[in-house]
């Protein structure tokens, strides 16, 4: 059995069937795969999960929507669970080449690409500033 099914063929496996590969279905597998290669053309590196933390504290966790360049997201305060004003939409995110600003309810958080590629800076809150790094989710 080949490592990689066909799209088609883990369905008619999953719902019990046999599966004989006919030219249709192999256009529809290609088609798809090069949707999902139009799709992810868009994503940009800040595109998923990452947190921001203070040493070993994590400070927020960011879901990051990169597409062509153009940073959005949402946040969320691990510190503060349940609480309705512990999450919520960035303000506004702004991506150059080597830097990366998060504005998110009167916080600001001013990271820089260093040559390793971590992202380092700091983080706003009030009249407090703290030393963070944003790292990518589960890495």
């Amino acid at each position: 059995m080949k490592a990689c099914l066909p799209i088609l063929a883990l369905g008619a496996l999953a719902a019990g069937h046999a599966f004989t590969q006919t030219a249709d279905t192999r256009a529809y597998d290609d088609r798809l795969r090069a949707s999902m290669a139009g799709v992810t053309s868009f994503q940009g590196p800040m595109d998923g999960g990452w947190t921001l933390r203070a040493g070993d504290q994590e400070l927020y966790v960011f879901q990051l929507f990169d597409r062509n360049g153009v940073v959005d997201g949402a946040w969320r305060d691990p510190r503060r669970p349940g609480a309705i004003e512990a999450s919520g939409f960035l303000d506004q995110a702004e991506r150059r080449s080597d830097r990366l600003t998060l504005r998110l309810a009167g916080r600001v958080a001013n990271l820089k690409v260093d040559a390793e590629g971590r992202l380092s800076g700091d983080l706003t809150e009030g009249d407090r500033t703290v030393a963070v790094t944003l790292r990518r989710r589960n890495r």
